[in-house]
């Protein structure tokens, strides 16, 4: 079963890093190549990316208007940072794959704690009901 993970980020669309040492940064980004590689070699993954900061994005709608650009979320508001494509056996599975992301070291080693989402992504030939985990 494939699910989208997504990682978000407050409003400002950047993690607070300023306080973060360069091993605090060296330490993170070895932690998220550990959790890709090892998700990869359980094949696993199928892609995963960061994501250009929100002001590098532009909304496009199909009614002509101009493109909006300088597209930072409102305050209160998040930012998406970053996705995972994963194929794994079910709900919990990628919820464990999610957890471990979540936990990535900050400054200090400290775990992050972003929020990840979880998402069933659904084909048209499968019935939403049939995507839905066993809790719900």
């Amino acid at each position: 079963m494939r699910f989208i993970l997504l990682k978000w980020l407050d409003g400002s669309g950047l993690p607070d890093i300023s306080g973060w040492s360069v091993a605090d940064i060296q330490r993170h980004s070895s932690y998220m190549d550990d959790v890709n590689r090892t998700i990869e070699a359980t094949g696993e993954l199928v892609s995963a990316h960061e994501l250009a900061h929100p002001q590098q994005a532009i909304v496009v709608r199909a009614d002509g208007s101009a493109p909006e650009v300088d597209a930072l979320p409102a305050p209160g508001r998040h930012a998406l940072a970053a996705y995972w494509l994963i194929d794994c056996t079910d709900h919990q599975r990628a919820t464990e794959i999610a957890t471990i992301i979540s936990a990535a070291p900050g400054a200090s080693a400290l775990p992050l704690n972003h929020p990840i989402e979880v998402r069933p992504i659904m084909s048209w030939s499968t019935p939403m009901v049939d995507a839905l985990p066993d809790w719900f």
